[in-house]
């Protein structure tokens, strides 16, 4: 049975978290200006965050725990192509407004068109 973060967990997985993300993080080349750009944030799986964070946490579930983390304003996390992007609180994007957007299409819909 998936399970979140137990107390003790949370403060390990803050710590982890705030470690990991920098380290994770991988200068690329913008292709238009040629110039070398360090993002803010890392991608859950390309990155291989969520393959670390499951290597040191193997009896929690991922997605709780990135919500759990998220509502504590640890991290910061916006639905891409893939998977997520993971920020660091402070480093979050000025467009995050901390809502699920398909959720919100969901309900949007459930208004229009009503389920049976």
């Amino acid at each position: 049975m998936p399970r979140g973060l137990t107390d003790g967990e949370t403060v390990k997985a803050t710590a982890f978290m705030q470690a990991a993300i920098p380290l994770l993080k991988k200068p690329y080349v913008n292709q238009k200006t040629k110039e070398t750009v360090m993002p803010r944030g890392v991608h859950c799986v390309f990155s291989g965050l969520g393959t670390h964070f499951k290597k040191r946490f193997p009896e929690v579930d991922y997605t709780i725990a990135l919500q759990e983390l998220e509502a504590a304003e640890v991290i910061a996390t916006i639905r891409c192509r893939g998977g997520s992007q993971v920020y660091l609180w402070d480093d979050k994007p000025d467009s995050y407004n901390g809502k699920n957007v398909d959720a919100e299409i969901d309900a949007k819909l459930n208004e229009l068109f009503p389920v049976d």
